[in-house]
């Protein structure tokens, strides 16, 4: 069996020695950022920021440091704004999705049944694969859909589910990232809408699930047969994993998460941390056979440890180690 990732997922521009310290004391084997979605390009927890900082030395020493503690370095993001620019809506509206009023917009994702829309992610996918691999060594790409998102009616696009219209998308990327790294893997995001496994568009080679279970009530381990919601988000995992395969699959949750316990509502509180929960469910993706579990961090950082005192990330890697082997 390969060695299992534990990891964590923080929000990029608060990357720095801070995290390498805590990270390394922690015992993870995987150190993910996250930038912003929905952000304008000039800001500084944007994707094109992050972009920008994996030029510098100051960034690329953190890395170094990184790996020599033996931790691997992603980035996972929403990217279709990046690989597919909205100001191209001007010029070629029918790159877009089409809404259920039967009107293109440039709102969320695009129209999958366009070629020449799928011909530039493509293309923008290997010049985003060329800048991370610089950087990065993993192998593994997280670039998603767009976040909480709606997807096209189009004529050509009404007959395909969200998660058929994403898998189509998918696997037009992942030529561009074969381009630039031929070793390359990318995940398909399965969350809210795209929960479901793709019915129609079968996964290529080199796509690996990545399940975020965003709906559940995190104060109950996932498989609590009482809790509805996560009885509801857990139902699709036998389908998701009998479609994608165990190899490279990873879960992605929110028990470190302040953003998402304040419903992503600044200002945020101290993280409510359910540490018998977390042991339970590492044991429960353990046994499904998920080889990566990580957790968004989002607004764990010096001003967190400023407020309530250094997180709690050690005791979670901590659990993890001795639960998700």
């Amino acid at each position: 069996m390969k060695p299992r990732r534990r990891g964590i997922l923080i929000w990029a521009h608060d990357f720095g020695p801070w995290w390498v310290k805590l990270a390394s004391e922690a015992g993870l084997t995987t150190l993910g950022l996250h930038p912003i979605p929905g952000l304008p390009e000039h800001d500084p927890r944007s994707l094109e920021a992050l972009l920008e900082r994996l030029q510098t030395e100051s960034f690329r020493s953190d890395v170094r440091a990184l790996k020599a503690r033996g931790i691997e370095l992603t980035v996972e993001a929403h990217a279709m704004n990046w690989l597919l620019p909205r100001y191209h809506f001007k010029t070629r509206s029918d790159w877009f999705r089409m809404n259920e009023k039967g009107e293109r917009t440039n709102d969320l994702n695009l129209c999958p049944s366009s070629e020449d829309a799928l011909k530039q992610i493509e293309l923008r996918t290997e010049e985003l694969v060329n800048a991370l691999a610089g950087v990065s060594d993993s192998h593994r790409y997280h670039l998603w859909m767009d976040d909480n998102s709606e997807y096209c009616h189009c004529e050509s696009c009404r007959s395909l589910s969200p998660s058929d219209q994403a898998m189509k998308v998918y696997n037009r990327m992942l030529i561009g990232v074969r381009r630039a790294d031929p070793s390359g893997t990318l995940s398909y995001l399965a969350y809210q809408k795209t929960i479901q496994p793709p019915s129609v568009i079968t996964p290529s080679e080199g796509i690996f699930l990545e399940y975020a279970p965003v709906d559940r009530d995190s104060r109950f381990s996932m498989d609590d047969p009482e809790i509805e919601k996560n009885v509801a988000e857990t139902f699709y995992i036998p389908a998701l994993l009998a479609c994608f395969g165990k190899d490279g699959s990873q879960v992605l949750e929110y028990c470190m998460d302040i953003s998402y316990f304040y419903r992503w509502k600044a200002p945020y509180g101290e993280l409510p941390f359910y540490r018998g929960v977390i042991r339970t469910d590492a044991r429960y993706y353990r046994d499904l056979g998920f080889e990566s579990l990580t957790s968004f961090a989002c607004g764990l950082n010096i001003g967190y440890e400023k407020r309530y005192g250094i997180p709690p990330v050690m005791e979670y890697g901590k659990i993890l180690l001795e639960e998700f082997i």
